[in-house]
């Protein structure tokens, strides 16, 4: 089936209902988290999932794969989702893909980042409900970018 360009991500951005108060959110919340994320990636390499993956692959550039994601992200938190934006994710799921990442352990892992996230939010916001809101954005968008990284199986299925 042919959708037309920017279907799938309009299908998913109204699913999750990502609103112009959820960008706000996520952008605050990019601000607040970015100054922590060297701290947040060197812990998830270092986590059991990933010294298994790093045996099972030796040839992985750490530093460069912290470097991608990061990049990643300030892009994500920063730019416009449009096709460039579904391109470069289809590239990275498939990327994944090639080297035989695990689906459940990708998912798992955003599940890592997202507690991380929200700790650091926590520890500068002690307004619970603040909190909240800049996870409520922050989470639409992280569910976005795996949706859209995980939807390259479904056009290989």
């Amino acid at each position: 089936m042919i959708l037309p360009e920017g279907y799938e991500l309009r299908e998913y951005i109204d699913f999750i209902d990502l609103n112009r108060q959820d960008v706000i959110a996520a952008r605050s919340a990019w601000v607040v988290i970015r100054p922590n994320i060297d701290d947040v990636l060197k812990y998830f390499y270092s986590s059991q999932i990933m010294k298994q993956t790093t045996k099972q692959f030796p040839r992985f550039d750490i530093p460069s794969l912290i470097d991608k994601q990061i990049a990643h992200w300030d892009q994500l938190f920063s730019g416009g989702l449009d096709e460039e934006y579904v391109s470069r994710v289809k590239r990275i799921g498939s990327a994944h893909r090639r080297v035989d990442i695990s689906l459940p352990y990708y998912i798992i892992s955003y599940g890592l980042f997202l507690n991380e996230f929200e700790r650091i939010l926590r520890f500068h916001h002690k307004n619970q409900k603040d909190t909240l809101d800049l996870m409520s954005g922050i989470r639409k968008f992280i569910l976005l970018d795996l949706a859209i990284a995980c939807s390259g199986d479904r056009a290989q299925s």
